[in-house]
């Protein structure tokens, strides 16, 4: 009797799992490399708006990819102002307002994602790469923004 219980608990166990591997078969996944136009293949983090796109951080900048086609984003010598000052995108968050924020190793910077506008927030610490290499943004309940340094939480 024992050795039915044992044997019964198996194979419900393995029925349980085909059907869960069934149930997932039906997801497609699409493959994207440089071929579709993402910048490199290489991707530090990946985040999908409210909207739906999807948005790729890389060693190159950001890349929008609306399903269809990839916009990149770069850092713009001749546009400081409203350009990446680092392409090395380490981490992605769209906080509750549905502001895109990316955490580069230069720097905290905000995506505005209607005009395409990048606005950076450097911290002018003495060590200055410490503060300023974001490795992951978090929003709290109060809508706060933490970022990931190293040298600590901010």
């Amino acid at each position: 009797m024992k050795y039915l219980i044992h044997l019964l608990k198996i194979i419900f166990i393995a029925t349980i799992g085909i059907y869960n591997a069934n149930a997932q078969s039906n997801i497609r996944f699409e493959h994207l490399t440089t071929k579709d136009g993402l910048s490199i293949n290489s991707i530090f983090s990946i985040c999908q708006d409210k909207e739906g796109f999807m948005w790729f951080g890389t060693w190159y900048g950001v890349n929008k990819y609306d399903g269809y086609s990839f916009t990149e984003f770069k850092h713009d010598p001749a546009n400081t102002k409203t350009s990446l000052v680092n392409n090395v995108i380490n981490t992605m968050l769209e906080d509750s307002k549905g502001r895109l924020w990316l955490g580069t190793w230069e720097g905290l910077h905000l995506v505005d994602k209607v005009s395409g506008d990048i606005t950076p927030f450097l911290n002018p610490a003495d060590d200055w790469f410490a503060f300023n290499a974001i490795t992951s943004l978090a929003e709290d309940k109060q809508g706060n923004l933490w970022l990931g340094t190293y040298a600590g939480i901010h």
